[in-house]
């Protein structure tokens, strides 16, 4: 089950400007990608521990999941 929570982070004018023209340029909604991140970091972290991935979206497709692991919903070639 998904709950939703407010987080607040600091960041310079610049890297913030340029993370909002990539987003645009990829045609990714900036308010989607903290969550991709989140998860592709926990992944890592899972995967250097020697751990296999876990679902924790509460989304029942597990081919979903995979393709937001991969940033596959911001484009429909993928990313290389």
């Amino acid at each position: 089950m998904s709950k939703r929570v407010f987080m607040q982070v600091t960041v310079g004018p610049v890297l913030c400007a340029r993370f909002h023209e990539t987003a645009a340029r990829e045609h990714c909604p900036v308010e989607t990608l903290p969550d991709q991140f989140m998860h592709g970091y926990i992944s890592r972290s899972a995967a250097a521990d020697g751990q296999a991935p876990r679902d924790d979206s509460g989304d029942p497709d597990p081919d979903a999941w995979a393709r937001r692991q991969q940033g596959w919903q911001c484009s429909p070639f993928g990313r290389a």
